[in-house]
């Protein structure tokens, strides 16, 4: 069971969250508007908050639930895609409820996000693990120990 302010492994992070008739909501500044608390969403907005405040990742170049297509129409979703002052991608994020285990299957879906987006920054987390991995060639990746700041990725 999700409770309210389950701790990540991440700094603590200035979230807004309420109640609005017995449902728990908590605010997405990037899309200015009131979510429905889930474990995935406290998730991605303590992700979203620590881009912003810790790593200098701009608000305004990022977007949440960034809609695209891949095979043939079919629709998909990632959490957080940050762009450059160009507009081109420069890093996917991939946002797991803490009860989800990362592996193979989450590390490929984000790959796959990654034919579209074609970023050389990857960022999968479920709140306690990280991984963030960069690439130079779109085939092979490498881990890094710690999240870039938003300079270091768009240099």
């Amino acid at each position: 069971m999700f409770t309210l302010m389950q701790k990540l492994n991440l700094p603590a992070q200035s979230v807004s969250v309420k109640e609005v008739d017995s449902v728990k909501k908590i605010f997405d500044p990037v899309r200015k508007k009131w979510l429905k608390l889930t474990a995935e969403e406290w998730v991605r907005q303590n992700v979203l908050q620590f881009l912003i405040s810790q790593r200098g990742y701009p608000m305004g170049l990022i977007a949440v639930e960034y809609s695209f297509e891949l095979d043939y129409g079919k629709k998909f979703r990632a959490d957080i895609v940050v762009f450059d002052k160009s507009q081109s991608p420069v890093l996917v994020v991939e946002c797991k409820a803490q009860s989800v285990k990362i592996d193979d299957t989450t590390l490929s879906q984000i790959a796959r996000y990654n034919t579209f987006l074609k970023t050389k920054n990857l960022f999968v987390t479920n709140g306690d693990k990280h991984y963030f991995m960069q690439t130079a060639d779109f085939v092979k990746y490498n881990y890094l120990n710690e999240i870039p700041l938003y300079s270091d990725i768009t240099r």
